[in-house]
């Protein structure tokens, strides 16, 4: 299942974040995942990790590519959300003007900027974050 999960970040993300998110399977260690699934298809994942208290950050969603635009990295967000009553955070590049718009819709609100967060290209990340 891990090659899969890869397969979709990859395409979700620039190759170096994706590479940084998953140097090997010990990255899983002490985060958590949810899975779309079609049939044994894996078709969309979200990784996350609780911190401490009511606290939850996003590391990464994505969906493959010939499944975006059906709602699933919605319902993935969602259901985590569900999952992790309290306080999200999670970052995003400035340019990503679709998944900023979709965590808006999800309650999620912009809260700061962290100046070059994102290498190659060299891009600021949107600190955004939910409250239930």
């Amino acid at each position: 299942m891990i090659p899969a999960v890869y397969t979709i970040t990859s395409a979700s993300v620039l190759e170096d974040e994706a590479s940084a998110l998953f140097p090997g399977a010990a990255y899983f260690a002490g985060n958590l995942l949810l899975i779309a699934l079609q049939g044994a298809e894996v078709i969309g994942v979200v990784g996350f990790r609780k911190l401490g208290g009511d606290e939850a950050e996003v590391l990464f969603i994505g969906t493959k590519p010939n499944h975006r635009r059906r709602g699933i990295a919605t319902a993935l967000l969602r259901e985590l959300l569900r999952r992790c009553p309290g306080i999200v955070f999670l970052e995003v590049r400035e340019s990503n003007q679709g998944a900023r718009a979709m965590y808006r819709s999800a309650g999620f609100e912009e809260i700061g900027i962290r100046q070059k967060y994102y290498n190659d290209p060299p891009e600021n990340a949107i600190v955004m974050k939910f409250h239930s």
